[in-house]
């Protein structure tokens, strides 16, 4: 990710801005290394779009200690996409990530996955991500940000997970 780039490229973070903005997106997702947080939070200040950074490798305890160590003014900037797939694939709980990050997700990445220790994603409710208890746990926290439905596969097409994972949330949603 441009986020994540060497200070030589920074003009480049101010174009992802200004194309997230211009598209009307609220979120950029993605990586973003802490040496860069001041620029971002300028940019997401003037374009009104905020820095959500995805947890690929990440254990929710390193973002925490990550936006700990921010200036708590960065919070309105700066926060998390959580990808529950990510989270229960390295065996990380998805519901206690929610717990954890609370006040700093910006979107949601709603995928499953069948076992720890893989990335074989499945549909909604099938899988190890007890998506039903993120649902819930969101709805606590009167989550009312981004939420993308992820079904990645290889091998087959995974139009009917995601359609089956659309329509689970929904039903945990209340029909939203």
């Amino acid at each position: 990710s441009v986020l994540s780039s060497p200070k030589s490229q920074w003009v480049d973070m101010e174009a992802d801005f200004a194309v997230a903005c211009a598209l009307g997106a609220g979120v950029i997702a993605g990586g973003m290394r802490r040496d860069v947080a001041p620029v971002v939070d300028d940019l997401a200040r003037r374009t009104g779009v905020k820095m959500a950074i995805e947890n690929h490798g990440e254990k929710a305890l390193d973002l925490a200690d990550l936006f700990a160590a921010l200036p708590a003014a960065y919070a309105e900037t700066i926060g998390t996409t959580v990808d529950t797939g990510i989270y229960a694939g390295q065996g990380d709980d998805p519901v206690a990530a929610c717990q954890l990050l609370a006040g700093r997700i910006f979107h949601v990445h709603f995928k499953d996955v069948a076992s720890v220790g893989a990335h074989d994603c499945c549909a909604a409710g099938k899988g190890v991500a007890h998506l039903a208890e993120v649902t819930a746990e969101l709805r606590r926290q009167g989550y009312g940000g981004y939420l993308s439905v992820e079904c990645e596969t290889l091998y087959h097409d995974s139009g009917p997970e995601a359609g089956e994972s659309l329509r689970t949330l929904q039903g945990w949603l209340g029909g939203a």
